[in-house]
């Protein structure tokens, strides 16, 4: 079985903090590192409200909600829900196409 990650961030975490984070995904020893790193961003839209950006490669995704912190379903329930849901139902910008788009 192929292993799938799912990292999230709330935009406004001050205890490990959304640069922490993405340094330390930097540092992943991971084939597909380079490809992820090279990936784009896509804005995540909940309806009309915006929620945060995703970026993924293969079986990894990072995910940064806006309006949350450190405690991310806390802070942005709705976005939490809907994130999870996504993801394990590999729906909207978990799909197999993500919906990511290159700029250009």
């Amino acid at each position: 079985m192929e292993w799938e990650e799912c990292s999230d961030a709330g935009i406004r975490d001050l205890r490990d903090g959304l640069v922490s984070t993405e340094a330390l995904m930097r540092e992943l020893k991971w084939d597909g590192l380079a490809v992820f790193l090279d990936a784009d961003c896509a804005v995540w839209r909940i309806g009309e409200e915006l929620a945060g950006y995703v970026q993924r490669s293969g079986p990894l995704s990072h995910v940064v909600v806006y309006g949350a912190g450190h405690l991310l379903p806390a802070d942005n329930g709705h976005a939490a829900q809907e994130m999870v849901k996504d993801w394990v139902l590999q729906a909207g910008l978990f799909g197999r196409h993500g919906g990511m788009k290159r700029a250009g």
